[in-house]
């Protein structure tokens, strides 16, 4: 059995710290034991709301195995809805270029250039295994820029999302669980994985929008951030299309549809790359 490591702050006293999106104070709010035995504080903040761990010091054990917490068994589900989500969300918007930010294994990227996208992947801590020529630059600008469960995992949220807004997509679209005044019972916690350290409140993803001087929407349960407004109409069609029933729907129908056109100029524009080497 391990030893439970203490936290940072002493047990016996309630001690503040500053909020790592916004800077205002935050108050402790509940502690769990994170990893299975490191006692870890968490704290909201009483600005924008947000909830946070201490200074997340354990994250090298929490990535040693894997980008992927053993525990998300809900993985490649996501890349499939989120696949039918983003190739929807093009085709409404008319966007062209797209990179998917914490990308992970490149698959999100090779099913919507399947779809005939021209989408890159970006991911620190992973080999982009299927979509190896094409890792994108947050140096270069994007139509879209997607990140699907990553920014609960920015240690720094403030400096980690201002990358992200550098850029200047036309488009930013985030999935994280907002958090609520949430309890230590709240399951998106995750404690085991030690992974998820910042939680944001709606409060401070409206925040976020108005730091980078975007507009932000609430979409089916997704976060977007746009440079200029959407109109009305093209939030109802995003809103009525991105549903769980038109959405499966659409999703049942990808696979089947022009895939191999969009394989086979992939596989040449690699031929031709490797005749140049």
């Amino acid at each position: 059995m391990q030893k439970i490591r203490k936290s940072a702050f002493d047990g016996s006293f309630m001690k503040d710290c500053s909020c790592r999106l916004c800077g205002a104070s935050a108050t402790a709010k509940f502690r769990l034991c994170v990893l299975d035995h490191i006692e870890v504080w968490y704290f909201e903040c009483v600005e924008c709301g947000s909830l946070q761990t201490e200074e997340p010091y354990w994250l090298m054990e929490a990535y040693e195995q894997s980008n992927l917490a053993c525990s998300d068994v809900g993985a490649a589900q996501r890349v499939l809805i989120n696949y039918s989500f983003v190739a929807l969300f093009a085709k409404l918007l008319r966007l062209k270029t797209i990179l998917d930010f914490g990308g992970g294994d490149g698959l999100l990227c090779r099913l919507l250039r399947d779809r005939g996208l021209d989408a890159y992947t970006m991911d620190e801590f992973k080999v982009a295994s299927y979509a190896q020529r094409f890792v994108g630059s947050l140096e270069r600008s994007y139509d879209l820029v997607t990140a699907f469960e990553v920014i609960e995992h920015f240690p720094n949220p403030r400096e980690s999302l201002a990358r992200l807004f550098r850029c200047r997509p036309r488009l930013l679209l985030v999935s994280t669980m907002p958090y609520a005044g949430n309890g230590s019972d709240w399951w998106y916690l995750a404690p085991n994985s030690g992974q998820h350290v910042f939680f944001y409140s709606a409060a401070a993803l409206r925040l976020i929008a108005d730091r980078h001087d975007y507009y932000y929407y609430a979409i089916n349960g997704r976060h977007v951030f746009a440079k200029t407004r959407l109109s009305r109409l093209q939030m109802t069609l995003l809103s009525l299309l991105t549903g769980n029933t038109p959405l499966k729907l659409y999703r049942a129908y990808l696979p089947f549809s022009e895939s191999w056109t969009w394989i086979q100029r992939d596989l040449q524009l690699g031929m031709r790359h490797e005749n140049i080497l």
